[in-house]
Order: C-alpha cells, then structure tokens, then sequence
C-alpha cells in the first residue's frame, strides 16, 4: 500500500555510523613555508588536539584575567566563547 507519507527508510542518519575523519589531507596541505605537517600531525594525534590545545590557552587566559580582575571587551568575548564551547560539550 502506498501512502502519502510513505517514505523510504534511511539507516545512514548523520554521525550514525563511523565519523573518522581524514585528517592526512588536512596536514598533507600544509604549504612548506608555513609549517611540517608531519610534526603537527605528531603533535595533534599524540599531545593534544587543537581543541584541547585551544581550550588550555582560554582557560589560562579567562584565569589570568579574573586574577587582575580586570573584565575589559576582549575577556567578555573570550569568556562567551567559552561558555558557547562548554554548551556544546555538554
């Protein structure tokens, strides 16, 4: 019987199976005069992810800030930020 509202079942739903990424491309386009992709891919896979590197920066920075206890425009958008990454990390 079909239906109006018949539609086909989809089982590849975003983020619904493996969500690896290539990142070879990424540190394979690292132009030469900017960087070695290949020490960024070390640095990346077995330190710390952009994410974790940038997030220890802000977090330094937000308590550096709060210690002169000075909240001039540039904290306040530092500190929202942070909040908007905290809210997708929940």
């Amino acid at each position: 019987m079909n239906s109006l509202f018949s539609f086909p079942i989809i089982n590849n739903y975003p983020l619904s199976g493996n969500v690896n990424q290539d990142i070879e491309y990424f540190f394979n386009s690292i132009k030469d005069n900017t960087g070695d992709g290949n020490k960024e891919k070390e640095i990346f896979t077995k330190v710390a992810s952009y994410g974790k590197q940038l997030g220890i920066i802000i977090n330094c920075l937000l308590e550096l800030n709060e210690i002169k206890n000075k909240e001039n425009e540039n904290y306040l958008k530092l500190k929202q930020l942070k909040q908007n990454i905290d809210e997708l990390n929940l």
